[in-house]
């Protein structure tokens, strides 16, 4: 009587087939069409695929599979003894025809596969010769389970790189990984295949029981070498994937959206929004399974609460299964965010987050790309564009679209609009928008083609009285109760808001600070009780001025608001406080001047404190009042602010000859808490103040005299200029805008310093010459130095220091990086930032040392690939190629221009010429030593030089205090030395000299 099979339930196979499943991402239709595959199936799609091949000339040796085939047949009668092989082969061949069908019109993944699937085949045991042991010992069977196991493996990675929208595009970068994964399951099948046939040599020499010992122990081995090379691959792919994910960011120079959203969140009243989630176009847009308006734009006046709303938007669509949710929030006054580029490289950061398989898409451009920060607008499009059409069910929500320029607004919705253009029919709803602002005529032009939400006063009515209410709350906490009849609070500011919630929060804030009940019964007069938001700004900055007894404080708070209102990037409190500090009829720095009460306790709720710590503006409706009303005069304020950086770099503690003590003493006083800023914007703030100004040449008032004289003693400071370096070009807008600097002595000078700091504010500012123009930068540098090295300190220091600076004391010397001013918690993480700003081109093949030193230059980068992958410039493929539809013809076998000297053809003389000229030409010129070839005599010269074992040129030299300056690396060549010279070690190795001359007056 035969014995059943064991049912494949009950097996091991079906354990793997099981995570099969739950990996390769494929649908339930799909895994059933899979399981319904047999061999006979795989072979008409191969026949189909190969005749399909020879009518397009497109041909591939489609017989690199067979190995793998045959096998895989062996491998089914073996298995057959234990289970049902036509369940368990279906997961083989269904995967193979999947994967082969897939890519068959696209040759340069097709012949991969191929190859792939050659390399697995050789390796696989023959376990044939097996049989008779296998059957008598049903035990056994978990011999066979890893390999089948691993092939699967193989076929989920294969399986959910090909399931991409956009394969092909990511084809290179993906790849890599699978191809990892082969080579690790080749090893492990080799293991297999040399175990079992030493135990077939040895087999005639043993007795059965004897066999069946040995193999048990084998096998035992055996698995314990596949979980420990398993757990190695598993842990280098995870720190590979960490790497690339922390140089990926790195690269994206994203903006903190999660600490703006949490500061938004933290305003969204309880129970608040859901009037929207009931708005029938609004369920048109957000419902994940039906979408009628892919785009949709939500307005409203100023103050509505359009940025809380959209918070609880983005919070309403995290609680959604299976979809990527993106945002974006632009707030007046942070001019990093006023441009495309940062919305787009913020999504890409958020969308990464959300969806693992675009981090190799994203690491290979960004190893190409040499950028040590995301800066070309064309190439983050693209890289959106692929992530968007990749990722099913994705949501953005921009806010505050009416903070750009009309061309800005324009740009950014008829790009999403063309995405979503372009998205199939079926697809309707893949990719959903969601664009909040103000509605101005301009908008209502911009956005016509869009669904529209107009909110109205109607509509948030029940969300500002539930606010209302909870506050009435407190101020009753407060006073007593009070007559409802009469002084129902909710009720009076919900009616005389009109839809602003702004305007609510400031009332209530304003009701909430009075002293007295009687007091409290005033404000709420009708008569009294103020009408819009520019009345309650009015009730409150009067509040503020009235209240204060003295006149400097009233004063101070003006020109608090000032700095807030026209301060470039946001300030930290201890910046703020470092600024205050700054004598400047005395020209010295008093920390006895700092305030001993925060931003709110001086300006109220017109100001908001931030999670990173930045002091800014609660709207900027309230810096369009403040300058309306004259409480801020803008010209004054950045022209007051450009004198106070100016002052502030030429007090005696940032001297160059101060000594370490003197450096340390005075970074204890929180002497260089404003040195940050002030050293990166003194420049624009002259510019806008001038700009503002709308003076032109020979135009003189005493503001500008005192800055004249301000700038002329900062520049005889610090001015550093050698006279080798090439004056720095102005451009003629600037000039014009600069010409009421004419009066003072060092004009030029500062044209060359002002446009150099434009250059290198910028987001493309490299290699800029204001830090060799200017010495104030070395005392930068050697401040910050004398600030690193002050660890570890005291409780009482270390927490006085943290009040001072912050605790990102580690800070990026490029100016246009955000670390500059934000800096890092440790020196490696600064270090590895750093590494990337000066070796930005990195090599994307998985596991080269490249990847993690990366090259100088892009030609040192293409020199790697081609000597150690064998990648050549000219054999890559664009950014973002578009599908081959002639079969994947390589270009130069198109052309008719044929090379004598190699097999390259071209379609044009030009492209011969230029082949030849570069690749195919003789090296004539030889080398008297070596005997290596050549194209130029100077190039042979070069190299010749290089033979010489002295190394003649030092970085070393004497300085006539008896010390000495440079790192003592030594060069064969004189212009190896000077290239070292243009580094920034290199530079800060010659800085001593530099420093010394200077004191010297040596020109």
């Amino acid at each position: 009587m035969s014995q059943s099979k064991p049912s494949l339930g009950n097996t091991a196979f079906q354990k793997a087939v099981d995570i099969f499943k739950q990996k390769c991402g494929l649908s339930q239709r799909e895994i059933q069409d899979l399981e319904m595959t047999t061999l006979v199936d795989l072979q008409k799609a191969m026949s189909r695929i190969q005749s399909q091949q020879r009518n397009s000339g497109t041909m591939s040796y489609l017989k690199r599979v067979e190995p793998f085939l045959q096998a895989m047949k062996q491998y089914g009668e073996v298995i057959g003894i234990f289970v049902n092989t036509c369940d368990l082969l279906a997961y083989i061949w269904g995967p193979m025809k999947f994967l082969l069908n897939t890519v068959s019109n696209f040759s340069e993944a097709f012949n991969a596969l191929l190859d792939g699937y050659y390399k697995i085949g050789r390796t696989v045991p023959i376990l044939v010769q097996y049989q008779d042991v296998l059957h008598s010992d049903p035990s056994l069977q978990e011999a066979l389970v890893p390999i089948f196991e691993d092939i699967l493996e193989f076929h989920s990675e294969a399986v959910k790189c090909f399931r991409q929208k956009t394969w092909k595009t990511a084809f290179k970068a993906t790849w890599n990984h699978v191809n990892n994964r082969i080579t690790q399951l080749s090893d492990n099948l080799d293991r297999q295949k040399q175990f079992f046939n030493d135990q077939l040599n040895c087999s005639q020499y043993k007795e059965i029981h004897e066999l069946r010992r040995d193999l048990r122990y084998g096998l035992q081995q055996l698995k314990d070498q596949r979980d420990q090379t398993r757990h190695a691959f598993e842990l280098r792919k995870t720190e590979e994937t960490n790497r690339q994910r922390k140089e990926v960011h790195q690269w994206l120079g994203a903006l903190d959206y999660h600490a703006r959203h949490q500061d938004t969140l933290d305003r969204l009243h309880l129970g608040t929004g859901k009037w929207l989630l009931a708005n029938d176009k609004f369920q048109s847009w957000y419902m994940p399974n039906r979408c009628s308006d892919p785009l949709l734009w939500l307005s409203g006046q100023p103050g509505a609460g359009k940025t809380v709303l959209s918070s609880f938007i983005i919070e309403e669509l995290r609680q959604i299964q299976n979809i990527t949710v993106a945002f974006f929030y632009c707030k007046y006054g942070d001019m990093a965010k006023m441009r495309f580029l940062a919305i787009i490289k913020t999504l890409l950061a958020q969308i990464l987050a959300q969806n693992d398989s675009l981090l190799p898409i994203f690491h290979e451009k960004q190893a190409r790309s040499g950028q040590e920060t995301l800066t070309d607008t064309k190439l983050a499009k693209e890289l959106l564009e692929v992530a968007l059409k990749n990722k099913k069910n994705t949501y953005i929500v921009i806010d505050g679209l009416d903070e750009y320029t009309r061309d800005e607004r324009k740009e950014i919705t008829v790009w999403f609009l063309q995405i979503v253009n372009s998205i199939p029919t079926h697809e309707l709803g893949a990719l959903r928008c969601l664009f909040v602002s103000q509605e101005d005529g301009a908008a209502k032009k911009d956005f016509s083609m869009l669904s529209h939400i107009k909110m109205t006063a109607a509509d948030n009515r029940e969300d500002i009285r539930s606010y209302a209410q909870l506050r009435q709350m407190e101020i009753e906490e407060k006073f007593g109760p009070l007559d409802w009849c009469n002084y129902n609070i909710a009720d009076i500011v919900t009616t005389k808001a009109q839809g602003m919630f702004l305007y609510a929060r400031l009332v209530l804030w304003n009701l909430l600070q009075q002293s007295t009940k009687r007091e409290l019964e005033h404000e709420l007069h009708p008569k009294i009780l103020p009408t819009g938001f520019e009345q309650a700004y009015g009730r409150i900055i009067e509040r503020l001025l009235n209240s204060q007894e003295h006149p400097s404080r009233r004063k101070n708070i003006i020109r608090l608001l000032g700095w807030l209102a026209c301060a470039k990037r946001p300030l930290r409190w201890y910046e703020i406080q470092a600024a205050w500090s700054i004598d400047i009829e005395e020209e010295k720095f008093d920390p006895e001047r700092r305030f001993v009460e925060d931003s709110k306790d001086l300006c109220a709720s017109l100001v908001e404190i931030c999670s990173d710590g930045t002091v800014t503006l609660v709207h900027s409706t309230a810096r369009e009042f403040l300058v309306q009303q004259r409480y801020i005069q803008l010209i004054e304020t950045d022209i007051q602010m450009a004198d106070l950086c100016l002052i502030y770099l030429t007090l005696p503690d940032f001297a160059l000859e101060n000594s370490d003590d003197e450096i340390t003493q005075s970074i204890l006083k929180g002497t260089h808490a404003f040195l940050d800023y002030a050293i990166s914007y003194w420049g624009w703030h002259i510019e806008t103040g001038l700009l503002r100004t709308g003076a032109s040449e020979g135009d003189q008032n005493l503001e500008i005299e005192g800055l004249l004289r301000n700038l002329d003693t900062f520049l005889d400071h610090y001015w550093n200029v050698e006279e080798s370096l090439e004056a720095v070009s102005v451009c003629e807008t600037l000039r014009k805008t600069l010409g009421p600097l004419k009066g003072m002595k060092m004009y030029d000078e500062a044209l060359q310093c002002i446009s150099a700091m434009k250059h290198a504010l910028r987001l493309t500012g490299k290699n800029s010459p204001l830090e060799d123009m200017l010495s104030i930068y070395g005392v930068l540098l050697k401040s910050r130095e004398m600030l690193e090295l002050m660890r570890p300190l005291s409780p009482e220091v270390e927490a006085r220091m943290k009040d001072q600076y912050g605790m990102m004391w580690f800070k990026c010397s490029r100016l246009n990086c955000r670390f500059f001013y934000q800096g890092f918690e440790t020196d490696d993480r600064r270090q590895h930032h750093r590494d990337r700003h000066d070796r930005s081109y990195v090599c994307w093949v998985e596991g080269c040392y490249q990847t993690i030193n990366g090259c100088a230059t892009a030609k040192d980068l293409e020199k790697h690939m081609a000597e150690n992958h064998g990648i050549l410039k000219e054999d890559e493929k664009d950014e973002f190629p578009p599908p081959e539809k002639s079969g994947g013809i390589p270009e130069y076998q198109r052309g008719q221009h044929l090379c004598t000297k190699c097999p390259k053809r071209y379609k044009t003389p030009e492209g011969l010429k230029n082949h030849l000229s570069t690749r195919c030409n003789e090296r004539r010129f030889l080398c008297s030593i070596c005997g290596n070839g050549f194209k130029r005599r100077q190039e042979r010269t070069r190299h010749e030089i290089s033979h010489d074992s002295e190394k003649k040129y030092i970085c070393k030299g004497n300085l006539r205090n008896g010390g000495t300056w440079g790192c003592e690396k030594r060069f064969r060549r004189r212009d190896a030395l000077n290239k070292h010279f243009r580094t920034e070690a290199g530079r800060a190795c010659k800085k001593p000299l530099l420093l010394e001359e200077r004191r010297l007056g040596i020109k």
